[in-house]
């Protein structure tokens, strides 16, 4: 076989290429000075390009790729088209993708092109061109060039374009009065549910007619009479037949736990014995329908695309198509959508929560089955049966692929639900979650996500950055992957690096860069590059989740610092250590650094300052201690100063003596979920290091003190209702500590009720709102009253009376008339407590 004549210039570069020129394949022509030719070249291109990824290597590597690609195909035989490459290389996207390929080789996906070519049309494949090259992406490593019409989907032979038609039900009822087999038990069963028996006394049959309604298996076992009429049928049809006994619990309605009912072994023997019938006697299907073919299911796509009442618009960038691609449904099963939207049904809407029966497929099948003509597992039966989050998220796969959109499952602890690659108003987006798709921009085997989120919000923010940009850096990584023997670290470093600034969103390729840079300089060039570049986008639309890739980029940026030694450039060391204080990090990196750049005494003075912010602050949370721990261990090992022995220790006693009492904080504990106080790790640390007990008393006054400045603090701010309940809940954890320290109240009870006293309500909409936390300190009052003369107590009894005039005079809701409440019971308290004071003889002084 020859091959047609084959033009291999590429019409959109710059310089010619090395091969430009009629191929023939007749035994006489040679085919591998082309490919050594190009490949030579691409070498020289590289090095005058200080292996950096420049549009002429771009231009190179291509004209290898293609060179090496029509080798393979002559090898084995294949001929295609002119204006096949021609098209190819008219469009920069589709000649990166297809000669740049990985998952499959440049030949066997230009085989599979010229396949879909032939069965889509050639219109359509330039009117989809996205959709077709996802398709040829994630299929064209099925290609065996020995025998490409292996796969039966595939054939270079010249045919009619696919025809789209959507198969008829497949069931094929089953008479179940058979003239020419015996009865069997399954005919026993579907006749007793479609007709009903007339005995005589004897036992004889005279007359069957159908019943006006058939009844169904779903009927049977949800009620004790009909299993009863179900047995004596059965028993008179079947020798040694064993009756049901299903109880009447599992209904239509049932959403119980199904394996704790008392018949579930019964319950799933009459699973098995009515779907056998129903599947038997063709009236139910045993399994899905067969999915389409690649090829039919892009054809069934298209037609609907082509269709301008279905409205249908198809990803327009491959990396979202091939999600499409990936999800073919039964054709029959995808026109379910559709019909259901013709009739106004929204095919994408929450099935029916059907609870904890979910968990029991038997069971969940059983208490709705009935004669159906889709299978279980299509889109039709799961919403027929319902089903919890996991069927939600199925059918809305279903129906999304069905109606051309990129569908996934996503996925959060104990829970999962449908996302979506979209574009809306000319901008991608992509759900922030865990997924269990393939994700298939690596170059290695496709894999599953699993809890990475970051790479679905990068691909959307890469095709926002351009798909050119995109298709080109994966063309660069795999001209690195393709050269690694000739290259060094520092060459790969600079190829991978100049790939990813040509779309820093490329997130699989930015893990490639930081794991292929080797020292300290390339890893702050490479931050700045492509901190520089995210920060360029930030704020614009498609661009929200930057600081995710920035955070990512980040700390892998950080772990090559951690494996390498501080370098001896001090301007370079300045540099980094500017970055590490800039952005979060390790306390060691930041601590390695700090003393280089630095020196011991200016480092320590700045963790003094850390440790006065730190503890200066009530309200704080676990990860600041453990965050300042670290950064406290690492500067204390790094003491080191033979000329003064003594620094260390005095450098603790000085932190202790300031910090002296401060070693409580206040924190949102999970688990209890509520406010709490604990003991800061960084304060036992320092109290143990300089030898000092703690004193527990005077840490809970300390904070108490320290509580009393943020009351006041709260006071001052724009209150909320949240803000004000935080503070409460906030009060209550203090007060708590301070009593089981067993530390008397009422002087704070009473500076705590004088600064509340005017303030208890703040705005909020048209009304006042009393503040939570004087809830806290009236209830506080009333435990510690302080002063106990019937004077003290009377000045607390003005304050409520004012309050609760105030409530008075307002509109009554149901949050206020609880504080009227709470406040007419403390009166009467009070009231009780002054008089009973006035009314008690005064004491003589000794003396008198």
């Amino acid at each position: 076989m020859t091959f047609r004549r084959i033009t291999t210039s590429l019409l959109f570069f710059s310089i010619a290429s090395p091969f430009a020129h009629t191929t023939q394949v007749d035994g006489a022509e040679k085919t591998d000075s082309p490919v050594s030719e190009s490949k030579q070249q691409l070498l020289l291109q590289l090095g005058k390009n200080n292996h950096r990824f420049t549009p002429e290597a771009r231009l190179a590597y291509l004209n290898y790729r293609k060179a090496d690609a029509i080798k393979a195909l002559q090898q084995h035989a294949i001929s295609l088209p002119d204006p096949l490459f021609d098209w190819v290389d008219q469009s920069p996207v589709i000649a990166s993708a297809i000669y740049g390929m990985e998952h499959g080789t440049p030949a066997q996906a230009l085989v599979l092109l010229h396949s879909l070519t032939l069965d889509l049309g050639d219109a359509n494949v330039r009117k989809y061109p996205q959709l077709v090259l996802a398709a040829v992406m994630l299929h064209a490593r099925q290609v065996d060039l020995k025998n490409p019409e292996a796969l039966p989907w595939i054939s270079l032979k010249k045919r009619p374009p696919i025809k789209v038609v959507i198969p008829g039900n497949p069931l094929v009822r089953v008479d179940t009065h058979p003239k020419d087999r015996p009865y069997d038990i399954h005919d026993h069963v579907i006749n007793f549910m479609y007709e009903t028996e007339t005995l005589n006394q004897a036992g004889e049959i005279t007359k069957v007619e159908p019943r006006p309604k058939p009844i169904r298996a779903c009927d049977i076992v949800a009620s004790k009479p009909l299993q009863a009429e179900f047995n004596t049928y059965m028993q008179r049809k079947v020798k040694d037949f064993q009756p049901l006994h299903c109880g009447e619990s599992l209904n239509w309605k049932y959403k119980g736990v199904s394996w704790r009912l008392p018949e579930r072994k019964a319950l799933g023997r009459a699973w098995q014995l009515f779907s056998e019938a129903y599947m038997t006697k063709g009236l139910l299907p045993r399994n899905r329908d067969p999915l389409p073919s690649p090829a039919e299911w892009l054809a069934y796509q298209i037609s609907n695309a082509n269709d301008p009442s279905r409205k249908v618009e198809l990803p327009d960038a491959w990396p979202f198509a091939i999600y499409l691609v990936n999800s073919p449904q039964p054709l029959r099963e995808a026109e379910y959508a559709w019909l259901e939207m013709a009739r106004g049904i929204r095919p994408m809407r929450y099935v029916e929560y059907v609870g904890k029966v979910a968990q029991d497929a038997t069971m969940l099948r059983l208490r709705r089955l009935t004669p159906f003509d889709y299978a279980y597992g299509s889109l039709a039966m799961m919403r027929k049966d319902g089903g919890v989050c996991g069927t939600h998220t199925s059918t809305n796969m279903q129906a999304g692929a069905a109606l051309g959109m990129s569908m996934m499952n996503c996925a959060s602890p104990g829970h999962s639900f449908p996302g979506s690659l979209k574009k809306a108003n000319g901008i991608y987006s992509a759900t922030v979650a865990r997924t269990g798709i393939k994700w298939y921009f690596d170059h290695q085997n496709p894999t599953s996500i699993g809890n990475d989120s970051n790479k679905l919000v990068a691909l959307a923010a890469a095709m926002n950055w351009g798909l050119d940009g995109f298709t080109d850096s994966l063309l660069g990584w795999s001209l690195c992957l393709e050269l690694q023997p000739h290259l060094s670290a520092g060459q790969r470093h600079s190829l991978l690096k100049s790939s990813l600034m040509l779309n820093p969103c490329n997130i699989s390729l930015a893990r490639a860069t930081c794991a292929a840079t080797t020292s300290p300089g390339q890893a702050l060039a490479l931050w700045l590059d492509f901190q520089k570049a995210l920060e360029s986008k930030k704020g614009q639309q498609g661009f929200q989740h930057s600081d995710r890739m920035l955070s990512e980029t980040w700390k892998n940026i950080c772990k090559i610092w951690e494996q390498q030694p501080v370098p001896g450039d001090k301007q370079l060391c300045a540099q980094i250590y500017g970055a590490l204080a800039q952005n979060p990090t390790s306390s060691e990196l930041l601590t390695r650094y700090q003393l280089h750049v630095k020196g011991l005494d200016a480092t320590l003075v700045n963790v003094s300052r850390e440790l006065d912010t730190h503890f200066s602050s009530l309200f704080r949370t676990d990860e600041d201690g453990r965050k300042l721990l670290d950064r406290l261990n690492s500067t204390l090992a790094s003491i080191k100063d033979p000329k003064r022995p003594g620094l260390k220790a005095d450098w603790l006693a000085e932190q202790h003596s300031r910090l002296n009492n401060r070693g409580l904080y206040v924190t949102y504990d999970q688990r209890a979920r509520k406010y709490i106080a604990k003991q800061d790790p960084c304060a036992l640390l320092l109290h143990g290091l300089a030898k000092k007990p703690v004193d527990n008393k005077a840490w809970a006054t300390r904070m108490l003190d320290q509580a009393s400045i943020e009351l006041e603090k709260h006071l001052k701010s724009k209150r909320t209702t949240d803000i004000c309940k935080t503070m409460a809940a906030k009060l209550r954890a203090v007060v708590a500590h301070a009593k089981s320290q067993q530390i008397d109240l009422s002087r704070y009870a009473a500076t705590w009720f004088k600064m509340m006293d005017g303030h208890q309500a703040y705005a909020r909409h048209a009304w006042c709102q009393k503040d939570a936390a004087s809830v806290v300190i009236d209830q506080l009052v009333a435990e510690f009253p302080g002063d106990q003369s019937a004077e003290g107590l009377e000045k607390v009894l003005v304050t409520l009376k004012k309050e609760l005039d105030a409530l008075n005079s307002k509109a009554i809701t149901a949050e206020s008339q609880k504080r009227i409440n709470s406040l007419n019971l403390e009166i009467d308290k009070l009231s009780s407590r002054i008089q009973a004071q006035r009314q008690q003889p005064q004491q003589t002084k000794p003396g008198e």
